[in-house]
């Protein structure tokens, strides 16, 4: 999501911006952006043009929202003491998707917005934040309060305010610029107290229908019977699995899915199960195919952050499973079964056709961009931008298309102890890493720049039987590669 930076005089908004020298918020407004209006009256211009700079009088201005990403949050107004001049240097900013932190505080309400202005030469602030109640989602509206990011201390501070459940407003005096937004009182006081939980929103639109592009999953979806059969999926049809998109999308939940039948996808426009987009959730779970096949799947996406059948996972499993005439258009880290897929993925028995086009960054045939997958048994027929793609993931192409050196030589013994040799010069070796396995499974990654031998048992307890493969990596442009031999031990 893009930066929506609000400048007043500039009239550079994403928002609707109104300037007078009374507290009286005009209705009209005169000039639309893609994200609400802006305007300014003319009466303010007028007396500007007339008198100039009026130093230590009081402006008003009004910022209309229509964040899809936190429409609870429709508008601001800023009453402040100070000359025409100064009021240039007065901006607020909705850091809804550009800053993470301040997005995903529990019990948001919603966007956090950054307030700036030249707190030295400006006095008597008031802020008003509008709010839309019909958007609250469980939130009780009787119940909300103002926070404010602390950075000298890293945390976030209640504000005094004054909330009118009639105006739908909530008016404090900032404690300086900075990020201020509205949160559920009675879920900070549960954060505080350990049992912090999010209103039940089940019966209200999700935070992924109302900010991402559903494509035809709601037409589709039957989201009583996610909810009713979540997290264990049993999938019979095309509804039963878009139903599981958005419950995937929509709620942190690992899930299990069971496909039970053939499914063709012919028709639809299809979006990935699972995102890394804010307030919306990666798919986390095990998805069992049972040797059956999803057919014409088609997805057009312009995203990074993972486009395929599975967009984005931390935790994921898939077995038995063909996804076959598969069609994926545009987007970053993509594959046919997953876009980007970390955590050390599980692919067992997947097979893949199809044809990849228009992407930017990292596409494979089975997954674009993972870490440490594993792949068994499986196979990719996939095309992209028209040539044949011979690896089933993005990662496993840089790491055959890397030029690798064993310049280091690394040893290990029945004891643990693991050493490695030095070279005069390791700058060129960035993120020098021990990476180890145990019976093929990766166990630990360790930074080892300034570290030349460690005992592995004081880690790891061994058991008989037990084999353990040691090399060194370091990161080249885009992935570990390896630069050293493969040590070998396996325990008696």
């Amino acid at each position: 999501m893009r930066r929506k930076a609000l400048s007043i005089l500039t009239l550079v908004l994403s928002a609707t911006v109104f300037a007078s020298c009374t507290e009286d918020v005009p209705e009209e407004t005169t000039k639309e952006t893609t994200a609400a209006t802006t305007s300014e009256t003319s009466e303010a211009s007028e007396a500007s043009e007339a008198t100039g700079l009026v130093e230590g009088k009081t402006n008003t201005m009004y910022l209309s929202f229509d964040d899809p990403g936190g429409p609870e949050l429709t508008g601001v107004r800023l009453s402040v003491c100070c000359s025409d001049a100064l009021m240039s240097q007065i901006s607020v900013t909705d850091l809804y998707g550009v800053n993470v932190l301040h997005s995903e505080v529990l019990g948001l309400v919603g966007i956090p917005l950054e307030i700036d202005y030249p707190a030295d030469h400006v006095y008597a602030m008031e802020v008003e934040f509008f709010y839309d109640e019909d958007s609250l989602r469980g939130y009780d509206e009787n119940h909300m309060s103002i926070i404010r990011y602390d950075e000298d201390n890293y945390f976030y501070v209640d504000v005094d305010n004054e909330l009118d459940t009639e105006a739908n407003t909530l008016t404090f005096t900032p404690e300086g610029p900075g990020v201020y937004m509205i949160i559920g009182a009675d879920s900070w006081d549960e954060i505080f107290n350990g049992d912090f939980q999010e209103p039940d929103q089940s019966g209200y639109i999700t935070d992924w229908e109302r900010s991402a592009d559903t494509g035809s999953i709601m037409e589709l979806a039957d989201t009583e019977w996610a909810l009713m059969n979540a997290p264990v999926f049993t999938v019979e049809n095309v509804e039963q699995l878009a139903s599981v998109v958005w419950y995937v999308n929509s709620f942190d939940d690992y899930v299990t899915v069971d496909l039970q039948s053939d499914i063709d996808l012919e028709g639809y426009d299809w979006v990935p199960m699972g995102t890394s987009q804010v307030d919306c959730y990666g798919f986390s779970g095990c998805f069992y195919g049972n040797g059956h096949t999803i057919s014409n799947m088609s997805i057009t996406s312009s995203r990074g952050g993972g486009v395929g059948f599975i967009g984005y996972s931390k935790d994921l499993e898939v077995y038995d499973l063909n996804i076959v005439d598969a069609s994926i258009t545009g987007g970053g880290s993509v594959g046919i079964l997953g876009g980007e897929v970390i955590g050390g993925p599980y692919i067992s028995n997947v097979n893949v056709s199809g044809e990849i086009n228009d992407y930017y960054n990292d596409a494979g045939g089975i997954l674009g961009h993972e870490v440490y997958a594993v792949f068994e048994n499986c196979t990719a027929r996939v095309t992209i931008d028209g040539e044949p793609c011979n690896y089933l993931s993005a990662r496993l192409q840089y790491l055959d298309e890397a030029d690798l050196e064993e310049v280091f030589e690394v040893t290990m013994d029945d004891t643990g102890l693991i050493s490695r040799t030095s070279l005069d010069d390791e700058s060129g070796y960035d993120n020098l890493t021990w990476h180890i396995e145990r019976n093929g499974s990766v166990i630990l990654d360790r930074l080892a720049y300034d570290e030349m031998s460690f005992n592995l048992f004081t880690i790891f307890i061994p058991e008989s039987g037990d084999t353990y493969t040691v090399y060194l990596t370091y990161f080249n442009d885009y992935t570990y590669v390896r630069c050293s031999n493969i040590a070998e031990v396996t325990i008696e």
